[in-house]
């Protein structure tokens, strides 16, 4: 197994549940209501195409005052998963907004990939005739498909705490296309190198 940790950024602003996702996907379980500001980063082993890598993922810091953790975590990281709340819309213009700009200002290439979570508040009437009752619209998934086109990442994906499985099996789907990917360029640049020596 190589040595080289793959760090995995969860990015998102507040009350998109992105720390209630992570530990799901890490423990097994909705940690509601016992959920932490932060998480402590966490790590496993992953396989890919029968090779072993070593998975960090960190939790980021969404706080003002902390500008350089945030600058030393994003430096750090490999791919960022990109979550937000479609019930909540802001949380989607601030990924475009803010969240983008500073990862691709600090990162050369990201590996990116857009989560969208609370899925299962689509089946909720209630949410639904709220926010049309307030004029509100949420982000539909088109929405989130072609955000992830227009920034060039590795894919679109919808989860809920409330459905462990489901999530646990997606962010194995999300480390398979990220690890393939990485392949691909490592071959790519292997060979374009090849070509001046």
């Amino acid at each position: 197994m190589t040595n080289k940790k793959n760090i995995i950024q969860f990015v998102a602003c507040d009350c998109v549940g992105k720390t209630s996702t992570l530990m799901t996907y890490y423990e097994g379980q909705d940690p509601y209501p016992r959920i932490p500001t932060v998480y402590d980063c966490t790590e496993q082993e992953f396989v890919c195409k029968k090779k072993k890598y070593f998975v960090e993922f960190w939790d980021y810091v969404d706080y003002g005052d902390r500008e350089k953790l945030r600058i030393y975590q994003f430096k750090k990281s490999e791919m960022f998963v990109l979550l937000y709340h479609p019930f909540k819309p802001h949380t989607f213009k601030k990924l475009r907004t803010v969240f983008l700009d500073v990862i691709r200002s600090v990162c050369e290439d990201p590996y990116l990939v857009v989560v969208a979570t609370f899925s299962h508040q689509w089946e909720d009437e209630e949410i639904l005739n709220k926010m049309e009752k307030e004029n509100k619209k949420p982000i539909m998934r088109e929405q989130g498909i072609e955000f992830n086109k227009e920034i060039k990442g590795l894919g679109f994906f919808e989860v809920s705490t409330k459905k462990v499985n489901e999530l646990q099996q997606v962010f194995q789907q999300i480390l398979t296309v990220f690890f393939e990917e990485k392949q691909k360029r490592k071959k790519k640049n292997s060979s374009f190198f090849s070509k001046f020596f």
